[in-house]
């Protein structure tokens, strides 16, 4: 069985001149996104595991679905085929699949913006709207968060296995923050920002004092540096699970 509306339901725009009422286009278009987000949510914890995010906000769609074919069932409308399962393809990392669901999650929100004023029925109206108030409230930010999480922590995951000063002696590096610290824009500039990234002007300037520096060349190694300094602050990084979906839709 197939969509007859399937460029409509793709498109995620009501077409007046189609041959059926706006409102039933509406809602049809609403429960097809409502089924691929929860079929791509659905395949990156087949992939993953029982991550959050994910798990938590794929039971928000699947509450998203239940109220939708409610009204379905209220106003006699024809059900959408849910034919997502076999067109699903996720990206290779849980960071990436995160960042698509910032993208799905904004789209849903500027879809119901589209879909509301063809809600002709109050409790229609009341549905999209609180379908989009669990989008943009609860699963954006859940979404955006994980993705800051990830940026996060890996600022310190880059340097555990590899010291890209090894090579350098003292005065190049000592070079190096110089360049930082007068704002110099040139490669060394360049160099040092990339390598001290995330760390914060404060920490590259102070190891401009030479100590730090020397300690690093001489045998203490860029590994050692950075797993003390994300020791001292652990507190400040956020978890890896995201913000949980208490939403009850």
């Amino acid at each position: 069985m197939e969509n007859a509306d399937i460029d409509i339901l793709l498109a995620r725009k009501v077409d007046p001149s189609y041959p059926l009422p706006t409102m039933i286009q509406a809602l049809r278009i609403a429960l097809y996104d409502e089924y691929h987000a929860k079929a791509v949510y659905l395949k990156v914890l087949q992939t993953f595991g029982n991550v959050l995010p994910f798990s938590n906000i794929v039971q928000a769609e699947q509450r998203h679905i239940d109220e939708l074919l409610f009204l379905f069932v209220k106003y006699g409308i024809e059900p959408v085929v849910d034919d997502w399962a076999n067109k699903i393809i996720i990206e290779a990392t849980l960071v990436e699949n995160c960042e698509i669901g910032v993208a799905a999650e904004i789209e849903n929100v500027k879809m119901y913006d589209d879909l509301i004023p063809y809600a002709q029925q109050p409790d229609v109206l009341d549905t999209f709207y609180r379908l989009q108030a669990a989008s943009y409230n609860n699963h954006l930010p859940a979404f955006r968060q994980c993705v800051a999480n990830y940026s996060q922590n890996q600022t310190f995951t880059n340097y555990t296995t590899s010291d890209p000063l090894s090579n350098l002696n003292p005065q190049n590096i000592q070079k190096m923050i110089q360049d930082f610290s007068s704002e110099k824009v040139n490669p060394n500039l360049q160099n040092i920002t990339n390598i001290f990234g995330g760390m914060g002007t404060e920490f590259i300037l102070g190891a401009a004092a030479g100590a730090v520096v020397v300690s690093l060349v001489s045998g203490g190694g860029l590994s050692d540096l950075f797993a003390k300094f994300s020791e001292s602050n652990e507190d400040t990084i956020p978890d890896e699970s995201g913000v949980p979906d208490n939403n009850k839709l």
